[in-house]
């Protein structure tokens, strides 16, 4: 044996070893999120931040709409990060270091998957597996959320580690039995009861089995635990929400499906953001448009090849197959993980095309496009050794372009320079304080606030939910019926914090009402790093008091 082969060797026994290859990926995904510190992000200043304080501090009913739709979202996923704050908020490496674990967990449980795909007892197969994963670590979607509040991370890997066990059972027949679908359905439940971003991803897998029924043992037996362990997963993660919004509002999805359950605190409808959902024949090519205006996936703009490559290699598979349907049968047969795997992945990305349409929640579909990629590109062979060396040599370029990710935009933005997590000068308010919160994001001041301040917040005119097609839940039903009461009995003084607005018709609409509302009021930038055009105003009186004691 050579060398060079005791060398090979040795590699391919250190990465079947799940413990390094895992321990290797947990330090990868720290120190890529200590590096870059993701999280100058909007969804935090909204409601990432406050709805963690609110539950801890039962303050859901008692302020009052200050995160629009976001206000009434699950807490439980936000705790682990808000705990982290109050324990390290000096430390933000301490915080990004552990935000980063969930990533470096995505990418091993990913990396479990990649490993069905391919021959491990074999070098360049390796080598396949870990291009796989770098590509897949490297796209818009998954890179940069990686550390972020966005919680998209944590729950791409509940996805991916139930479907990991669910490749398995359709690769190993041996290895199905009743436990293990409940299981998968399980984990799947427990994901969307925690975020419901996941939904396309849960019904995928489901029509997925029923569509390949004939891989199964026991189909209508296995199908159903997987079903029940979803439902039982979910009840037990969101069941004493549900219970909770009903309680409040007389909807266990509040403000969802209010068309159906009529709850006076919101409008007669069917909440949904459909801001990026594209309009036939438009979503036929949308991976090729989706950076351009009116057909973008993001809330801005970003540059990333690797949909419209792997959306090119998809419709090129399927015009090949159209003129050889025997390699259908073929792969129906003789490779029925792939095939499950190619029925998942469509299923999946048409069902996100239609629901969802943002771009942030398609992190496992980005992440199994890699899979597809690498598999495709490099099963080229050719008789002619020149011609094969040009066409792997151009793989190889394209896997680096991709890798790159050149003029990819940092959507949650970063805090690469910021001394703490969270920062906010220190506001002392009078006693008897209304605070009033005109336009999100604005509702991360509530806890910061809170620490030495004793207060209602009331939530008025968020014109970003108008934007987003949907209500300004601030003004809308019983809550606008609330508001109204609690201002017109307090009778201490008002202070108002608002992110200002200015671009378009409804930027000029919120000045006139911003200016109105503050007359009088003495106003000034507050200073924070949560969002950088939030305005504090207090009565001229006060102006003094709230400097002074700051």
């Amino acid at each position: 044996m050579t060398f060079w082969q005791k060398c090979e060797k040795k590699i391919v026994a250190l990465f079947n070893n799940n413990y390094f290859v895992c321990l290797c990926l947990l330090a990868c995904g720290s120190y890529v999120c200590v590096q870059e510190k993701f999280d100058y992000n909007w969804d935090f200043t909204n409601y990432h931040y406050y709805n963690a304080f609110a539950f801890l501090n039962n303050r859901l009913n008692y302020d009052i709409v200050p995160s629009s739709v976001n206000t009434f979202f699950n807490p439980l996923l936000d705790l682990p990060l808000y705990f982290l704050i109050q324990n390290f908020n000096h430390l933000p490496n301490v915080i990004y270091a552990i935000q980063g674990l969930w990533f470096g967990l995505l990418l091993f449980a990913f990396y479990k998957i990649v490993r069905l795909f391919f021959d491990h007892n074999n070098f360049n197969d390796i080598a396949f597996s870990l291009l796989t994963v770098l590509i897949a670590a490297t796209g818009q979607a998954t890179y940069y959320q990686a550390g972020s509040s966005t919680n998209e991370i944590p729950m791409a890997f509940f996805a991916v580690w139930s479907l990991y066990f669910i490749f398995k059972m359709i690769k190993f027949e041996d290895t199905q039995n009743n436990a293990r679908f409940f299981l998968c359905g399980l984990i799947l439940g427990i994901a969307l009861g925690l975020k419901p971003t996941i939904v396309y991803i849960c019904v995928a897998s489901g029509l997925s089995l029923m569509i390949c029924f004939k891989f199964l043992k026991k189909p209508l037996v296995f199908i159903s635990l997987f079903a029940l362990g979803g439902l039982v997963g979910y009840l037990l993660i969101n069941g004493w929400w549900m219970y909770k919004m009903w309680s409040l509002y007389e909807n266990p999805f509040f403000p969802f499906l209010n068309k159906v359950f009529n709850s006076p605190y919101f409008n007669d409808e069917n909440y949904s953001d459909r801001r990026f959902i594209a309009e036939f024949p438009y979503n036929l090519l949308h991976p090729f448009i989706w950076n351009w205006g009116k057909y973008r996936t993001a809330e801005v703009p970003f540059y990333d090849i690797r949909g419209a490559v792997y959306y090119f290699l998809l419709l090129t598979s399927f015009v090949y197959l159209l003129f050889h349907p025997k390699k259908i049968k073929e792969c129906y047969k003789n490779n029925r993980t792939y095939f499950f795997f190619a029925v998942f992945c469509i299923l999946a990305y048409i069902i996100w095309l239609n629901v969802f349409s943002i771009y942030r929640y398609l992190v496992v579909i980005e992440m199994f496009g890699a899979l597809f990629f690498v598999k495709t590109i490099f099963c080229y062979k050719s008789k002619w050794w020149v011609m094969e060396g040009i066409y792997y040599a151009l793989a190889v370029f394209f896997c680096f372009v991709m890798v790159a990710n050149y003029g990819a935009c940092e959507w949650p933005g970063n805090k690469r320079n910021a001394d703490h997590y969270v920062e906010m000068e220190k506001i002392t308010l009078p006693p008897n304080t209304l605070l009033k919160l005109y336009n999100f994001p604005t509702a991360a001041v509530i806890p910061e606030l809170s620490k030495n301040n004793t207060f209602r917040a009331l939530g008025y005119y968020h014109y970003n939910a108008r934007y987003m097609q949907g209500s300004d839940f601030s003004e809308t039903g019983k809550f606008k019926q609330i508001k109204d009461e609690i201002s017109s009995a307090h009778k201490g003084p008002t202070v108002i914090i608002y992110r200002d607005l200015w671009w378009g018709d409804k930027g000029e609409y919120f000045q006139k009402i911003i200016k109105k509302d503050t007359k009088g009021m003495y106003c000034r930038n507050l200073k924070n790093n949560f969002e950088n055009t939030l305005y504090i105003c207090v009565p001229e009186n006060l102006k003094y008091y709230i400097e002074e004691n700051s």
